[in-house]
């Protein structure tokens, strides 16, 4: 199957930052819809279902994790330990952040919502198409790490 790639006008419209911003936001347009009953934004619900996969997580390891600043996984577990989701837990000398049992609950219901997101995505674009986007971003995003780190 040919896919004929329609062009802009404007040489600007189709670098690499315009079009993949222009598709994060198409797609963070699913995941606000697939997440809004739950009121939470997928960033949130990100770093969210990250601390249910282990036993705790140091601050630095949740910024390396989602590739944000520490400052802004400290105003992310800030609103969440206000809304009783988190909580800092003091271990060997050190404090890592885990999900509070009422977090635990709403990871589950992010869970299936955010399950739900990946499905419509699946859906309109289809499954190939989202497993090698997947793969061909988190090779990139590979790639420019290890040139800036």
């Amino acid at each position: 199957m040919h896919v004929q790639l329609q062009s802009n006008t404007n040489k600007y419209l189709d670098t690499m930052h315009f079009i993949v911003n222009s598709f994060a936001r198409e797609v963070g347009k699913i995941f606000d819809d697939h997440l809004k009953p739950l009121d939470v934004a997928p960033s949130y619900a990100e770093l969210l279902m990250l601390l249910s996969e282990g036993d705790g997580m140091l601050q630095q390891e949740i910024a390396d994790e989602m590739n944000l600043a520490p400052s802004t996984i400290t105003r992310f577990i800030a609103k969440l330990e206000k809304e009783k989701l988190v909580k800092k837990r003091k271990k060997t000398g050190r404090s890592d952040v885990i999900l509070t049992e009422k977090g635990a609950t709403k990871t589950a219901q992010i869970k299936n919502m955010y399950t739900d997101a990946v499905k419509e995505l699946e859906q309109r674009l289809g499954e190939k198409f989202v497993a090698t986007t997947e793969q061909l971003l988190k090779h990139g995003a590979d790639q420019l790490k290890q040139r800036d780190g």
